[in-house]
């Protein structure tokens, strides 16, 4: 897959590189204005339960590949174009097939605020951990 994008982005001129990232730098600022009253964003970490390694890899069709990791994980490259801090948090667990699989929260925040969403994050994982030492 490295290869198959390496060999797009070739394919792509400097004025359409600008146009991208000046793409970007619009959503930043978007999320940024309309998320500003929030202090975090809560999201799934995953559109579906996590799955096998290597279950979305597809070498024969990258471009499938690719597809299906934007299928699998919709809302994490938000955080990662934007640049804003962003955790998951692993606070369910579920049965599928006999296997107990974690299902994951993504907690995202502010610019430059890890600090509360590391606060959060330990305080979710406390209030779980309790919970189950309580059972």
């Amino acid at each position: 897959m490295s290869r198959w994008l390496r060999a797009g982005g070739r394919r792509r001129s400097g004025v359409e590189l600008a146009e991208a990232l000046a793409g970007i730098q619009m959503v930043a600022r978007q999320v940024g204005q309309h998320w500003q009253r929030f202090d975090v964003i809560v999201s799934p970490t995953l559109a579906q339960p996590p799955l096998p390694v290597g279950a979305l890899r597809d070498d024969e069709d990258p471009a499938a590949d690719f597809d299906a990791q934007c299928r699998f994980t919709p809302w994490t490259s938000l955080w990662n174009i934007t640049g804003r801090p962003a955790m998951s948090l692993p606070l369910h667990n579920t049965r599928i097939d006999g296997v107990e699989l974690p299902i994951g929260i993504m907690i995202g925040g502010r610019l430059y605020d890890e600090a509360t969403l590391l606060a959060l994050g330990c305080a979710l994982e406390n209030t779980r951990d309790c919970e189950r030492s309580c059972r």
